[in-house]
């Protein structure tokens, strides 16, 4: 048996998560892989609810990192920045779904959005917040957002299970009723 870390735990459950699912994981087979006992990865997670939210941190950050070099622009035009970052998380839909329905839609990880881990554990969250707040009145920013976020998690889920096709019209008639349309649109 094998002395293995965290990150490296992490990592390999993402790959599980990315061909499996989330829900098809299990931390005895994640465990056999690493050539690992299960005592062995409970000393470093107190159970899989613990690992999930790790995953969930560790996955954000890549996601964030990922959309932010097509968006590092924002200030200069933010609706522009929110339109790529729609986009951007619609695409992932579409091409990592497993990983997506992971970060957006697994009841284990909800706590990880708490406010206090959502302003040191995901800046994906964040920026799109304050690239809203440049597009809007300041006291609409929260609604705004949820409006905005669910949109993109529903159409994008919508497009990971085939429902539809991605449509750049949709994606950009959405924003603009969410944050207005641009005078010279």
């Amino acid at each position: 048996m094998k002395d293995i870390d965290k990150n490296t735990i992490i990592d390999l459950t993402i790959k599980e998560i990315d061909e499996y699912g989330y829900k098809n994981i299990s931390l005895r087979n994640i465990s056999s892989k690493l050539d690992i006992t299960t005592g062995s990865f409970y000393k470093r997670f107190i159970n899989k609810d613990d690992l999930f939210f790790n995953v969930g941190i560790v996955l954000s950050r890549r996601v964030y990192l990922k959309i932010y070099k097509q968006i590092d622009h924002y200030k200069e035009n933010p609706k522009e920045a929110l339109l790529n970052l729609g986009i951007n998380i619609i695409k992932l839909f579409n091409n990592q779904k497993n990983l997506m329905e992971f970060l957006f839609f697994n009841p284990n990880i909800l706590g990880a959005y708490s406010d206090e881990n959502i302003e040191k554990n995901f800046k994906l969250l964040n920026i799109t917040k304050e690239i809203i707040s440049m597009c809007i009145d300041k006291e609409k920013v929260n609604d705004t957002f949820v409006q905005l976020w669910s949109f993109i998690q529903g159409y994008g889920y919508l497009i990971s299970n085939n429902v539809c096709e991605i449509d750049l019209l949709i994606i950009k008639d959405a924003l603009n009723k969410l944050v207005g349309s641009d005078k010279n649109e």
